[in-house]
């Protein structure tokens, strides 16, 4: 049996969305404290202050979740995720399988790192 454990952290929300509309839904469970400047930093980092390649900034990509539902990857898919939001943890959180973790340090250095996107660092580069 695993412990009720609070745990201090948010989850990091997003999504892939291709050019089709279909979408894929992903979480980071980020542990340690994100400030409001930080989650800020975070999002003026993005396009549009919600894109980002996240092979860049070492946030698992999505793009594998589509496959199921057609001949993919395929001419619709891109380089960019979208951000959804931020979510503080209240208590234990809710760990299912394929959630990842990673430290609010590192988590930031790797959004503060980047000063241009490279979608080319993405397997859908030039589909």
């Amino acid at each position: 049996m695993t412990p009720n454990i609070d745990i201090v952290g948010h989850f990091f929300n997003y999504r892939y969305r291709d050019a089709d509309n279909y979408k894929a839904e992903g979480r980071i469970l980020i542990l340690g404290t994100l400030e409001d400047q930080d989650r800020g930093l975070i999002q003026s980092k993005m396009a549009s202050e919600q894109f980002f390649v996240a092979e860049q900034v070492n946030v698992p990509s999505l793009y594998h979740k589509l496959y199921v539902y057609d001949d993919f990857p395929s001419s619709s898919d891109h380089s960019w995720h979208e951000f959804d939001s931020f979510q503080e943890l209240e208590g234990a959180p809710d760990i299912i399988e394929g959630d990842h973790m990673v430290s609010a340090k590192t988590f930031l250095d790797a959004f503060k790192s980047v000063d241009i996107w490279k979608p080319e660092l993405s397997v859908n580069f030039n589909r």
